[in-house]
């Protein structure tokens, strides 16, 4: 019995073959050509930036600019200006926050990969690059690659490198034992130093202000006028040398003068230790005698307990009238008669006030002096008071 295969429908053939086309036309609209540039569409976007190199170094076009390990565009074009190399970048629109502090790496993929740019985008505080903006060469790292160290030596350092591995190879055979051993020990010279490390890891935000305020003190220091201090020093130590016999002379007084003050100290030790006895009694007197004059002070003031009265405005009213009496004065033209005082041209007098009498007894007119105490009231006739006529004369001066 014969079985008959189905035969596969040619429009569903030419469909599934029309989508495949379709989706590899797409895929390569969005991810370009390989090993060539991706094909331009309208909705994509870029901003051209430039880097200047001191050395391109096997730096291709359509090598890849990356940020962070993310491919954000690549390079369009190596130039030549003013003997160095410009490399023009296309950055992709939304990998674009460079900015003018940025730093461009070349590097290679793998130990012998082709190169590609790196960019580390720089701060956000320093404005942004914009299109067709250059990163200066200050700003850039070139690679030190193994071919360029072997050419830096030349044959004798070449020479005594291979020298030196085969006298190292030499000196190791057959002590695998020791090389062993010296690895161990520098495992544990390792953990050993971990916990120093670590310390000085600890301290490391201080040791750098200290760097930084000694960055800072060196900076003061060199504006210090140094030629001016050593003139300066020099014309002091001239002048030192100019009076040297008086400096010398000097010396030698002040030599004798601290012998004979020793000598005297000396033979007076007794008498100095003898003061120094009595000085805590003497000390303790005078705080006595401060606090007699603490107490006193408060007494006057009514501070002390059954002393309430505060005598200081009754001294200084007494003093106050002590002042006032003495300082009565008039023009030397009211009484022409009395003498007059050269110095102000007025006639000084004392003014004395009468107080304490008995009442309704007159003063007596015989005690009154001339002059302007005559005019106060008195009486002719003596009279007999408690007080007597001598005593009143004698305070009012007569």
């Amino acid at each position: 019995m014969s079985r008959t295969t189905p035969r596969v429908d040619p429009v569903t053939t030419g469909i599934v073959t029309v989508v495949v086309i379709v989706l590899v036309l797409v895929g390569v609209v969005v991810s370009g050509l390989p090993g060539g540039p991706p094909i331009p569409v309208p909705w994509s976007h870029h901003v051209e930036l430039r880097a200047q190199l001191a050395d391109a170094d096997s730096l291709a076009p359509h090598a890849s600019v990356e940020i962070a390990g993310v491919k954000v565009g690549e390079v369009v074009g190596i130039e030549s200006r003013d003997g160095a190399a410009l490399a023009v970048m296309n950055v992709d629109s939304q990998f674009a926050d460079v900015h003018r502090d940025a730093t461009v790496m070349l590097r290679p993929h793998g130990f012998f990969g082709p190169k590609f740019l790196e960019i580390a985008p720089g701060t956000a505080s320093a404005p942004a690059l914009g299109g067709g903006d250059v990163i200066p060469e200050r700003q850039t790292v070139l690679p030190v690659d193994l071919d360029q160290i072997l050419h830096a030596l030349g044959a004798p350092e070449r020479a005594s490198l291979q020298t030196a591995l085969v006298q190292l190879g030499q000196a190791a055979a057959g002590r695998g034992d020791d090389v062993n051993h010296l690895v161990a020990s520098a495992r544990t010279l390792t953990s050993r130093l971990l916990d120093p490390v670590q310390a000085l890891d600890a301290v490391g935000s201080n040791l750098g202000d200290m760097l930084v305020q000694n960055e800072a003190f060196n900076a003061d220091f060199a504006q210090v006028p140094l030629d001016q201090l050593v003139a300066g020093t020099d014309r002091t130590l001239a002048a030192f040398a100019a009076n040297s016999d008086h400096l010398q002379s000097l010396l030698t007084h002040a030599d004798s003068t601290l012998t004979t003050l020793d000598a005297a100290l000396s033979q007076r030790g007794g008498d100095l230790h003898a003061v120094l006895d009595q000085a805590p009694g003497v000390i303790d007197r005078l705080n006595q005698f401060n606090d007699l004059l603490g107490a006193f002070g408060a007494n006057l003031r009514g501070l002390q307990p059954g002393q309430p009265v505060d005598a200081t405005p009754g001294i200084i009213s007494a003093i106050e009238n002590i002042r006032s009496a003495f300082a009565a004065s008039d023009p030397c033209s009211k009484n022409p008669t009395q003498p007059c005082s050269p110095g102000d041209q007025r006639q000084h007098y004392v003014r004395v006030e009468v107080f304490g009498l008995l009442p309704n007894i007159p003063i007596p007119c015989s005690v009154l002096p001339a002059g302007p105490l005559s005019t106060l009231p008195c009486t002719a006739a003596a009279t007999s008071t408690p007080l007597g006529e001598d005593t009143l004369s004698l305070l009012l001066g007569a």
